[in-house]
């Protein structure tokens, strides 16, 4: 028999950072009532919070871990803004071995990984950190999930990205 405990990592960015947002939008300056768990959380310095977070996927990309399913909501931020990276279900070993296959939310995969061409695993988390942190400052996400092919955000995305690529 195997218990494993582990300390509670707080709220996922997700919560803190676009339903945390929206209610202190509809609460007009009352962020500090707490009408709910998630509710009117403190504003979270993102820079100090993606700065936690690239920090981690680095640590990960020299290790030759890629996690494969970046998104806000796999990060938790505890009260003191201490970013931690959760959720390795889909994470690889090898991590810069090309792949042909989907991975990770739609609304945070990277183009190769949505066409199913060939990609390394690390610049799929690259792509989706970057999609989070647009998200964080927008408070929305870049393209509606079920709209990635054709969505016109998504094709400029795409577009830069491939001429960055050349």
């Amino acid at each position: 028999e195997t218990t494993l405990v582990l300390e509670h990592g707080g709220a996922d960015l997700f919560r803190r950072v676009m339903i945390g947002t929206e209610r202190r939008k509809r609460t007009a300056g009352q962020h500090e009532e707490r009408d709910g768990f998630y509710a009117c959380k403190p504003a979270l310095d993102l820079r100090y919070v993606f700065g936690q977070v690239r920090n981690g996927i680095a640590f990960l990309h020299d290790n030759d871990v890629a996690h494969m399913d970046l998104k806000l909501d796999n990060v938790v931020v505890d009260d003191l803004g201490t970013a931690r990276i959760v959720d390795f279900g889909m994470a690889r070993l090898e991590g810069r071995t090309p792949i042909r296959r989907s991975c990770g939310s739609r609304q945070y995969q990277s183009p190769q990984a949505f066409s199913r061409r060939e990609f390394q695993p690390v610049h799929n988390d690259v792509w989706a950190f970057g999609i989070m942190v647009y998200c964080a400052l927008n408070v929305t996400f870049a393209w509606q999930e079920g709209a990635i092919a054709g969505d016109k955000m998504y094709d400029i995305f795409v577009k830069h990205q491939r001429e960055y690529a050349r």
